[in-house]
């Protein structure tokens, strides 16, 4: 049955709906849970240092992928005998502003019973300011202090060990917007969170941009971290996305394998394309009442391609916009070996060679150095840091766009 009330919810939402189906990822999943019921099962309840870290470039799925895990986590089972993790899952805006509250829901999960979790379903935390000198949980109040380890030790006094009834993932999107010092509230509690320095079953996921890595090292989370970099979709997994697509909302898509391969081709794999891909055909397919057959597939393919290049545009800030010749050189540069050492050295030369008399498309946005320029692209998405440390542009379309954006050529000729 066509289910076109909810295909246009989801046309209707936009780009913040979340996906209807949700493929691949399974490996970072199975590592996130193996993680948590082996410390629930450790003998003091933690493992110290195995602090997961998933990172891409915008419209990567970070966020879905953190939405997908609440859902399995909720509606799943785990080993026997090892009771199914829980997730208390925040932006990095809501720690900074409310490290009491963090704890407070902390206590409040690590001690549901199984049955009460199912039922609340997926987590939030309100971002309300409170006072960070002080938190209440479970009816006592407790004097916060650098020496305490973020209010963990007041957690473990009122909630310890043994009275937890399953495991928690503490997971932070957003990573890359915390502050960059150990010191602050959500450094000390994050770092020990990361050290495992109170015995209690909690595993910290934080999700973020191309640099979170780094990002991490700055707050104090240096040995032990694991990364998976969330990127393009592999191709069994886009074809299962379009086909499982069609079918969440009753249209039949067999004949057409062809026109949705065809129509997803440009995507690269990349998310957010697939999804601007996917509210294109959905937008046809409500014209036609979910019937495939008439849609215009040539009108699909180019409206979805407008959308993509609208998507490069939103990426392309303003500091990359003014300076869109430096951009383009930068990323027609780019060499597989490349570290940011490396990006930053062509930034430089690239306006050296120009000299003071350049267009200022071919200078460094006011007020920005070469390293804080080459942090802006990595924010941006157009060039992401992966485990070795290697630049890369995580979609390679995105790279042509910024090379012909600044007027150059998309190859190594001049």
């Amino acid at each position: 049955m066509f289910k076109r009330e909810e295909l246009e919810r989801f046309v209707r939402r936009g780009e913040k709906s979340a996906p209807p189906v949700f493929v691949g990822r399974e490996r970072i999943f199975d590592d996130i849970l193996t993680i948590a019921g082996e410390a629930w099962t450790a003998e003091n309840h933690t493992l110290p240092g195995v602090t997961r870290i998933l990172q891409g470039a915008p419209g990567a799925g970070k966020s879905a992928t953190l939405a997908e895990l609440e859902k399995i986590l909720t509606t799943g089972t785990n080993a026997p005998n090892i009771p199914t993790p829980r997730i208390l899952s925040v932006t990095s805006s809501m720690l900074e502003e409310s490290v009491p509250s963090v704890l407070s829901r902390l206590y409040t999960i690590g001690g549901l019973d199984p049955g009460v979790w199912r039922e609340r379903g997926r987590t939030f935390l309100k971002g309300t300011r409170e006072a960070l000198d002080s938190v209440s949980i479970g009816g006592t109040t407790f004097k916060l202090s650098k020496t305490d380890l973020g209010g963990l030790e007041a957690l473990k006094s009122v909630l310890p060990p043994h009275r937890w009834t399953a495991s928690v993932i503490v997971a932070i999107d957003e990573a890359q917007n915390l502050p960059a010092h150990p010191n602050t509230p959500a450094g000390i509690l994050l770092r020990a969170l990361h050290e495992g320095q109170t015995g209690l079953p909690l595993t910290l996921v934080l999700t973020g941009l191309g640099d979170t890595v780094d990002h991490a090292a700055n707050m104090g989370l240096t040995r032990g971290l694991t990364i998976h970099m969330i990127g393009a979709l592999e191709t069994d997994d886009v074809a299962q996305l379009m086909t499982g697509f069609c079918a969440h909302f009753g249209m039949n898509c067999q004949g057409f394998e062809r026109q949705l391969d065809t129509l997803a081709a440009p995507c690269e794999g990349w998310p957010r394309h697939l999804h601007v891909t996917l509210a294109t055909l959905a937008s046809a397919a409500l014209a036609t009442h979910g019937d495939l057959r008439p849609i215009d597939w040539n009108h699909v393919r180019a409206a979805a391609a407008a959308g993509h290049r609208r998507y490069y545009q939103r990426q392309q800030s303003a500091e990359m916009r003014r300076a869109a010749a430096l951009v383009a050189a930068v990323m027609r540069d780019l060499q597989e070996t490349h570290r940011k050492p490396d990006i930053i050295d062509s930034i430089r030369d690239h306006v050296r060679q120009a000299g003071a008399d350049a267009s200022t498309r071919m200078q460094i946005p006011k007020d920005m150095t070469p390293l804080a320029f080459a942090d802006h692209l990595i924010h941006r998405g157009a060039l992401q840091e992966t485990p070795d440390y290697t630049i890369t542009c995580p979609i390679p379309s995105f790279r042509t766009w910024l090379i012909e954006e600044g007027g150059l050529a998309p190859d190594n000729e001049p």
